[in-house]
């Protein structure tokens, strides 16, 4: 059995100025069991990089305000903490992404594939902290939990 992995090896953050953008990437990685930090713009993303454990990689988007994706991947990439963590470009113009993917690990096309974006957060994390669960056979209910089914936490297979 592998153990499930820690929130170092789990959590992404989204640097993303569209709240209906970063609602949809949080929903869909969380579901997914991944820890999700959220920023709204560069400098906001900066700033959440200090409060939290280094996360498995960033999605960033380019053209946001008050610091663009392009000056937050500058003020990253030379910062010796920071500048290893795996970036992807999430944008609508692949020519400005074009522009920095020597900085960068990846580009994914706006609108966001679900099946691009899962495949890029296994690429990246260690593994997925999914929990996998069981449901418990009927007789062994405890009379207690009324109809209520019991689930059992197991670690995800490798």
């Amino acid at each position: 059995m592998t153990a499930v992995p820690s929130k170092t090896e789990c959590t992404v953050l989204i640097v993303e100025d569209d709240q209906d953008i970063r609602d949809a990437l949080r929903d869909v990685l969380e579901l997914d069991g991944y820890e999700v930090v959220e920023a709204s713009n560069g400098k906001e993303g900066l700033d959440r990089l200090s409060a939290i454990v280094r996360p498995c990689f960033i999605l960033l988007d380019l053209m946001m305000p008050v610091m663009s994706g392009r000056e937050f991947l500058a003020v990253l990439r030379e910062t010796d903490v920071l500048a290893t963590i795996p970036v992807v470009v999430v944008s609508a113009w692949p020519d400005e992404a074009a522009r920095v993917c020597e900085r960068t690990q990846g580009f994914v096309k706006k609108p966001v594939s679900l099946d691009a974006l899962l495949s890029l957060v296994q690429k990246f994390c260690k593994a997925s902290p999914r929990a996998v669960f069981s449901l418990t056979p009927a007789g062994s209910r405890n009379p207690e939990d009324g109809d209520r089914l019991k689930t059992t936490r197991k670690e995800p297979n490798a």
